[in-house]
């Protein structure tokens, strides 16, 4: 059974899973779905020495397990067949699945209001990887840009921005002020892709949700409501 360390932080307590590695010279920590803190550091660091550590970070360790908490995410049924639709910045595009096997692996094109996949296999599993890669392609490209309007607005420079599958949040920040950015997130109408963009660089001048997060998102962006209320209802459509 995995040994559990804690310690409080305002009226709760943070707990995180300890993982040694001879291999490591510094500690990182991980939150991960459902909710586990994960710390991974050098053989050898005590108790005591973790957990001095790791509360330093309890502010964002704190937001990170909120922000999961606010994402419900869900299977969606997908056979992937011609005649099916998929979401893109909001809008459904319909499936247009052709077998050729001459073709080494499977391409993506959204052409004239249609998804043209060429593939020599109508296998789900192999059209879905092709999918999420052109997704991905197209998040970095759409989260980057976005990223470039808002950043200036709040006076605001990421240390990067990056696409992950992240089962549990849009978007997340790390300490060193990285954007991750969740690739179905470009599924959404472009106002809601925006919200969560802006969302993320806030977090780099108020790390909790307090009020002055808020303050600052509704600065930048008055009907950030609306699009949050969106995504609330509507995130479980986003998937493929």
């Amino acid at each position: 059974m995995a040994r559990t360390l804690s310690f409080p932080y305002g009226d709760t307590v943070i707990r995180f899973h300890p993982v040694y590695s001879g291999r490591r010279k510094t500690v990182e920590i991980a939150v991960e779905a459902p909710g586990r803190v994960i710390v991974t550091a050098p053989e050898g660091r005590s108790d005591g020495e973790l957990i001095a550590l790791v509360s330093k970070k309890a502010e964002w360790i704190t937001r990170q397990l909120y922000d999961m908490k606010a994402v419900r995410f869900q299977p969606v049924a997908r056979e992937l067949v011609s005649g099916e639709s998929l979401l893109y910045l909001g809008r459904n595009y319909r499936l247009d699945i052709g077998i050729d096997e001459t073709f080494a692996k499977p391409t993506v094109k959204l052409d004239h209001g249609v998804f043209r996949i060429r593939s020599r296999s109508a296998d789900p599993s192999l059209l879905r990887d092709c999918l999420i890669a052109w997704y991905r392609e197209k998040a970095a490209t759409q989260t980057t840009a976005r990223v470039r309007y808002f950043s200036p607005r709040l006076n605001v420079t990421p240390a990067g921005v990056r696409i992950r599958d992240q089962k549990k949040r849009w978007g997340s920040c790390t300490p060193d002020g990285t954007l991750l950015f969740n690739w179905r997130s470009v599924m959404a109408p472009s106002p809601v892709l925006d919200y969560i963009v802006a969302h993320e660089l806030c977090h780099l001048l108020e790390t909790p949700h307090s009020t002055r997060f808020w303050n600052l998102l509704r600065a930048v962006m008055p009907q950030y409501e609306s699009r949050k209320q969106w995504l609330k209802e509507n995130g479980v459509k986003l998937d493929v």
